[in-house]
């Protein structure tokens, strides 16, 4: 079984525990699925909005975790190809300054605000955008594994769209909705999945 293989597993376990989440909450009573105690947790968290809020939060919280899943496997496919070609220096040899001066930036700007670092991983510092950059830069390091470099610029630059709305706490149109999903079928295409 493949790294593919096993990340579109992922993504459709992802898929199955969202939708038994959606069926517990809107049961309104335990399935056995999740533990009293993330559930009063969840519950206690939303309690003070209006229900239409909380329905549409919940709609599109099945999207986020789609993205989640699909931007760190485009990370770890990125550093863990790059690391194959040069384990130590890979960061500083394949990814461009400009891409490497982002994420400096955004460490600088979350350390100065007192947030807790979100990773020791330099690529974890990175939007979806720039790794599509670093993809492109690097094609020859990525050509045996997605098929196509246009049509892998292509699909990354329409989920880098689609993730506005996701990402800025929107909705997402029905239309989008199915763009999402032929999207995401093209990225594992090209993945050969």
């Amino acid at each position: 079984m493949s790294l593919d293989h096993v990340q579109l597993f992922l993504l459709n376990s992802v898929l199955i525990d969202k939708s038994l989440q959606t069926l517990q909450r809107k049961l309104g009573s335990d399935i056995g699925y999740l533990p009293d105690e993330d559930n009063a947790k969840q519950q206690s968290l939303y309690e003070d909005f209006p229900q239409e809020l909380r329905d549409r939060a919940n709609r599109m919280s099945h999207y986020y975790e789609v993205f989640y899943c699909l931007e760190n496997s485009i990370r770890n496919l990125v550093e863990g190809r790059l690391e194959e070609k040069d384990p130590e220096n890979w960061w500083t040899e394949f990814v461009p300054p400009a891409i490497q001066q982002i994420a400096e930036e955004n460490k600088e700007k979350e350390a100065k605000e007192g947030f807790t670092p979100r990773s020791d991983r330099n690529i974890d510092y990175l939007n979806f955008g720039d790794l599509s950059v670093i993809i492109s830069k690097n094609w020859p390091e990525f050509g045996d594994t997605l098929t196509n470099k246009n049509a892998v610029a292509r699909i990354l630059a329409t989920l880098n769209r689609l993730r506005g709305p996701i990402a800025h706490c929107n909705q997402l149109a029905d239309d989008e909705v199915d763009r999402l999903g032929l999207a995401l079928k093209d990225w594992m295409r090209q993945l050969g999945a």
